[in-house]
């Protein structure tokens, strides 16, 4: 009896540290991808002639940033979950994978300027949360079909 509950201790404690070296690999994989996509995003915006204020998003698998009208072929890649991102420690602020398997997220970079880049992770279908998360700027350059987008998702809340 005391062997078993021995033995019982010790697969918990090799679990926990499974459990938390699981969760370190999705952080430590969010964080690189956030590096990477704010890396691409100064690329990019130097490389279009720095046009002011412009949100790219980052398609992971093909290593390139793209347009909004660009996302639908993205799959999304985000590992953690939000209570390990509660205060943007992958760079990056928002939910890297909400709604669990299946559900993860993309990297929306808004660039103001060449000193400000500002990391989120958002779906494919931008909501209220998602606009919560943009600066003010960002907001004033959302194009109609986005304003559509976030607007029937507000009506799904009230609802």
């Amino acid at each position: 009896m005391l062997l078993c509950g021995i033995a019982a201790m010790l697969l918990l404690l090799v679990a926990e540290g499974y459990l938390r070296h699981l969760n370190d690999a999705k952080m430590s994989f969010d964080k690189q991808q956030v590096h990477r996509a704010l890396e691409l995003a100064r690329i990019r915006y130097l490389g279009d002639g720095c046009p002011a204020g412009i949100t790219y998003y980052y398609d992971a698998e093909r290593g390139e940033m793209v347009s909004f009208d660009e996302i639908g072929d993205i799959v999304g890649y985000g590992r953690c979950s939000a209570a390990q991102n509660r205060r943007g420690e992958t760079g990056a602020l928002g939910i890297p994978n909400l709604d669990g398997e299946g559900g993860a997220q993309l990297l929306a970079i808004a660039v103001e300027d060449e000193n400000t880049f500002n990391a989120r992770w958002q779906g494919k279908r931008l909501t209220v949360y998602d606009e919560s998360l943009m600066s003010a700027a960002e907001r004033q350059r959302l194009s109609d079909t986005q304003r559509l987008q976030i607007e029937v998702d507000r009506q799904k809340g009230e609802n």
